[in-house]
């Protein structure tokens, strides 16, 4: 750290706080890593913040890599004031640039925040129990099915057998709800055109030209491997196909000609398991516990967030760090959620939050997050 401070003054007032105010006053001091949030109390005041330490640097910075060594670039020695705004009405968190603060342009999607909004919006007066909260948690509307529906709707096949199994392809997914549930065939289907769509990305030109000719080291590989970077971003490079000259018609013909040929088996949870890595693995494989490996719905655009990796895996390696729902009125109705619970043993499980002795506030609030 440039200032030798990781911000851990900020945790023993965090953890004293009792209002709005406190939990602001407690963030001030912390450093990073950077994160929005938003703060509730039993008074009502609602708060949307950024806590952490920024530098402030050129507008440059923030788009593209700058030559460090270059003054206009180097760090002021200042720091950006973290934005708090003033929640009045419905307010949600989900990682989207909309709740970044303006700090940066790169963040996830918007299709998560856009969902959970939309549910939100639909609970009737009072309806916001814990309840629907866990089906808000759960929901596996997968956000990118419009768009991939209005590309393939540009696309009709049509000809030799081999080309009427695509058409008839085309048409299952057309005909398909967007609900990346476990025992959904739709979901499998559209998993597996869109691997072959990363597979077909992988090999035009903007992208045969990224490839590095020594392949990456493994912690490497997994996040900076061009094919898997294509995955991530694969709904942008579909939006952004003229700029990058794509012919993205050819593209999705050779993807549904790719599956049609091969088709997959089963339903989507039958594709799309749990994978972990636990943190002992390679160390003390005596003391590793045995991770189970369910089928699993959602997606990395779902609400119910299960990423897998298009074009390497359908298998989920990551998912939500945590999920809560906090009920202020009565915080022993309050429910959270860690994967493999607290200890990394997959049989314990804590999903609750007892009321703080002798608190019990008068209003009712309930506080979404979704980190992951």
């Amino acid at each position: 750290m440039v200032e030798n401070d990781l911000g851990f003054s900020s945790l023993l007032p965090l953890l004293h706080a009792r209002d709005v105010d406190d939990v602001l006053a407690a963030m001030a001091s912390w450093v990073e890593p950077v994160n929005s949030g938003i703060v509730a109390d039993c008074s009502g005041a609602v708060r949307h913040f950024v806590a952490g330490r920024v530098p402030l640097r050129d507008d440059r910075n923030v788009d593209l890599p700058v030559p460090a060594w270059d003054s206009r670039h180097a760090w002021s020695g200042a720091y950006a004031a973290m934005p708090v705004d003033v929640v009045d009405d419905l307010a949600v968190n989900a990682n989207d640039r909309a709740s970044g603060g303006g700090l940066g342009k790169f963040y996830a999607p918007g299709w998560r925040a856009g969902r959970i909004s939309s549910r939100l919006s639909e609970l009737a007066a009072g309806a916001a129990d814990v309840s629907a909260m866990e089906s808000i948690h759960g929901d596996v509307q997968l956000g990118a099915a419009r768009l991939a529906k209005q590309i393939l709707r540009r696309t009709e096949v049509t000809g030799s057998e081999q080309v009427s199994a695509a058409e008839s392809l085309r048409q299952e997914l057309l005909a398909w709800d967007g609900q990346m549930s476990a025992d959904s065939r739709g979901a499998l289907l559209y998993a597996s055109w869109r691997a072959a769509m990363t597979d077909w990305i992988a090999e035009q030109p903007p992208f045969v030209a990224l490839r590095d000719p020594d392949p990456l080291p493994g912690p490497f590989a997994a996040t900076m491997d061009v094919r898997v970077r294509i995955g991530v971003a694969f709904d942008a490079i579909c939006l952004n196909a003229d700029k990058l000259d794509l012919d993205l018609q050819t593209g999705v013909t050779s993807a549904l000609a790719a599956v049609a040929a091969d088709p997959p088996t089963g339903v989507w949870g039958d594709a799309h398991r749990l994978a972990p890595v636990h943190g002992l693995t390679g160390l003390a494989e005596d003391h590793v516990p045995r991770l189970p490996d369910p089928p699993l719905a959602g997606d990395g655009s779902c609400v119910r967030a299960t990423h897998s990796t298009p074009g390497l895996t359908h298998h989920c390696a990551m998912t939500s760090m945590a999920r809560y729902v906090w009920d202020l009125a009565d915080p022993s109705r309050s429910r959270w959620v860690v994967p493999f619970g607290a200890s990394g043993g997959p049989a314990i499980r804590t999903t609750s939050t007892r009321r703080r002795r002798g608190r019990r506030p008068n209003s009712t609030r309930w506080s979404w997050t979704g980190p992951c």
